[in-house]
């Protein structure tokens, strides 16, 4: 009858983004004693995120990999984690965090789980280890209008992760078509002089807090920025601004989370597009209650 237990120490409800407890499109997703779970939104009841909790592989290209392991060259097969200790999602991603800080990425509508990042030719483990201050996954299936008013739609979907590091004086991001590892770098709002103490994204839309509870969103992924060479856009064209939003109700930020809303018209104005990524937060006050705010 364990798990009796554990369901009561899972949440009742799932308002914000935690690195134990999250949301995603279609479900919730929570972290107990290592194990996964997981519910459709709108229900209340908990089970272990098939098969027990942990990341697996499945699928042919798993069995051929284990059938050639002796053989030079031959790519590793898929090394379950022992332990999760972290967790993000948006869309249809879930990246969960095992105690090596090893980070393992599926779509959730497939459970088609994999343990290494980046292009072929290039995959590595994507390492979300202590030196990450926090972390947030972000899909984008909403097509956007640059700053001159172009429209570029989403075809296949946008995935990214991104990161705070050092003391969150940086903010970078990992795509997978980049190699593996935090290379790749956005500026922080204030002339990138911000220190930001919570991360959260949904649809490409960053949502970063400093400590005080001020609160900025930006549009920037991979693609977005112009850093794509694939896309031939303009990169002034696409720098969306950052906007910055009002102070959570507490004096001391406790968690954040961005999520999405339906697509809005295709000609709709590019501020417009923005506001369908809502950032939600909260704080506590004086007397420590925790207080919500979304903004």
């Amino acid at each position: 009858m364990w798990w009796l237990l554990v369901l009561g120490a899972l949440p009742s409800q799932v308002d914000l983004k935690t690195e134990t407890a999250t949301f995603s499109a279609a479900h919730e997703v929570a972290l107990d004693e290592g194990r996964l779970w997981w519910r459709p939104r709108g229900t209340r009841t908990w089970s272990l995120l098939p098969p027990d909790g942990l990341p697996a592989p499945r699928g042919r290209l798993e069995a051929l990999k284990e059938l050639v392991a002796d053989l030079p060259l031959a790519p590793a097969a898929f090394s379950r984690p022992a332990r999760i200790v972290r967790l993000a999602a948006d869309g249809d991603n879930l990246l969960a965090v095992d105690d090596n800080g090893i980070g393992y990425y599926t779509k959730l509508s497939t459970l088609d789980w994999v343990d290494v990042w980046g292009p072929t030719g290039l995959k590595a483990p994507l390492r979300i280890d202590e030196g990450v201050q926090a972390f947030a996954m972000s899909h984008r299936k909403i097509p956007y209008e640059d700053l001159d008013g172009n429209p570029h739609p989403v075809t296949a979907g946008v995935t990214t992760v991104y990161a705070l590091l050092d003391q969150g004086r940086r903010l970078s991001y990992a795509d997978p078509w980049l190699p593996a590892g935090w290379t790749r770098s956005l500026c922080l709002p204030e002339r990138n002089t911000f220190i930001a103490t919570s991360l959260s994204a949904s649809a490409s839309t960053l949502f970063v807090m400093d400590a005080s509870g001020r609160a900025f969103t930006r549009l920037a992924d991979f693609d977005t920025v112009g850093d794509d060479p694939a896309l031939l856009v303009d990169p002034g064209a696409t720098s969306w601004p950052v906007v910055r939003h009002p102070h959570a109700p507490g004096r001391r930020l406790e968690a954040a989370a961005a999520h999405s809303r339906p697509a809005l018209h295709p000609h709709h104005h590019h501020a417009d597009r923005h506001a369908q990524r809502r950032p939600r937060a909260a704080g506590r006050r004086r007397r420590g209650h925790l207080e919500e705010a979304a903004h």
